[in-house]
């Protein structure tokens, strides 16, 4: 029998997981002072969003539930990288509140991560561990969404999937 991903919102879910927290962690906002300055934090900010999306797109997709756990491991493992960086950025004046909730919202991100990672390696059912932390997830994303929308970061914004469809 052909090997094929897991079925249902799990595989899809888990990426969906390691991008919103790559999303998280890189998503700001604003508009100022010293425009070159602006426009310097929105290139840097723009390009960490790119390459976190191109390496996270990049780990190959858990093919059963057992492969659920190690790969938003290496997933967490990366944005934790990307936070790091994100958090160095010098935003100027006028977006520093905007960096300042987003590396907040970052926080808080890794945390429901690593909380997800935590629970899938003590044997908890990913659809369930998802089930529950997916509303949280999808707030965390949409706010980072707005966050990046604010601050002129489009690369930094994560689709979101439609209401009444499975997350993509």
């Amino acid at each position: 029998m052909a090997s094929r991903p897991y079925p249902g919102p799990v595989s899809s879910l888990s990426q969906r997981v390691a991008l919103a927290a790559v999303a998280v962690a890189a998503g700001a906002g604003g508009c100022g002072e010293d425009e070159s300055a602006a426009d310097r934090y929105r290139e840097d900010a723009g390009a960490l969003c790119a390459e976190a999306k191109r390496e996270v797109n990049a780990l190959p997709e858990p093919r059963t539930p057992a492969e659920v756990e190690p790969y938003l491991r290496d997933g967490l493992e990366l944005t934790r990288d990307y936070d790091n960086r994100f958090r160095d950025l010098e935003p100027p004046e006028e977006l520093r509140d905007e960096h300042d909730q987003a590396v907040r919202l970052s926080d808080r991100g890794q945390r429901l991560l690593e909380g997800i990672v935590d629970d899938l390696a003590a044997g908890e059912p990913p659809a369930e561990v998802f089930e529950v932390a997916l509303p949280r997830l999808l707030r965390y994303t949409r706010e980072s969404n707005r966050l990046a929308r604010d601050m002129g970061v489009p690369e930094c914004v994560e689709p979101l999937p439609l209401p009444g469809s499975e997350p993509a």
